[in-house]
């Protein structure tokens, strides 16, 4: 493996903002429900990025949904677990 990889990073968590010329995206990895969220990386792109980066992520959850099935959303899961 190289060493001039960028590191990777496991993220449960993010927060989205917007600016009038770009996205930021801060990830961020929460270990359970009732404590904090620790930051671990910001992302920032154009929003013409950012359009490219939805459409990719359509495409993919699609395509994943094709094969496995409906993702349920966060508050579904949240809802089973009780």
């Amino acid at each position: 493996m190289s060493d001039d990889r960028p590191p990777r990073i496991y993220a449960n968590a993010v927060n989205a903002r917007g600016g009038p010329f770009e996205v930021s995206l801060t990830m961020g990895f929460r270990s359970g429900p009732d404590e904090p969220v620790e930051d671990l990386a910001e992302v920032i792109m154009s929003w013409e990025h950012a359009r490219v980066l939805h459409d990719v992520f359509s495409r993919l959850i699609s395509d994943y949904e094709s094969k496995v099935g409906p993702i349920p959303r966060v508050e579904e899961v949240i809802e089973e677990a009780g």
